[in-house]
């Protein structure tokens, strides 16, 4: 698999979703790999999650103690890899959170919702900034 960049040409696009990369988007992802070696962390990365386990489960254990600070949570609703099990844990942890569902988007949101996610982290910004500044509040 790692001869024929199994990442760039197969799995990468399974997880965008809502459109289909450009060339010029395609040859950004193929450039850091045009060798067989370039492309061994990319086919090495994903044994790797699975043997993080018990350091994840340590991450996880600690998010409690960030269950207090405010959140927003992007979802992609056509995740491969996330299911909405998932998304109902992080929404049980973290109480005080927005949510914000990208609807039709894969694995790698960023490339199939970026615009729509840049949005939403300015509108989240916006009125945490102003329901912060006594200023802006409505009396």
């Amino acid at each position: 698999t790692e001869r024929v960049n199994f990442f760039v040409k197969d799995f990468l696009p399974r997880g965008i979703r809502r459109r289909r990369l450009t060339d010029a988007e395609k040859a950004m992802y193929f450039g850091p790999f045009p060798t067989v070696e370039s492309r061994r962390p990319v086919w090495v990365f994903p044994r790797e999650i699975r043997t993080a386990r018990p350091m994840l489960a340590e991450l996880e254990a600690g998010l409690p103690t960030l269950a207090h600070l405010p959140l927003l949570l992007f979802w992609a609703d056509k995740d491969i890899a996330f299911w909405d099990s998932v998304r109902q844990r992080w929404q049980t942890q973290f109480p005080h959170r927005h949510d914000h569902t990208l609807v039709g988007a894969g694995h790698y949101w960023q490339d199939d919702a970026g615009e729509e996610a840049a949005q939403v982290v300015r509108a989240w910004f916006d009125d945490r900034r102003d329901s912060a500044d006594p200023a802006t509040r409505a009396e």
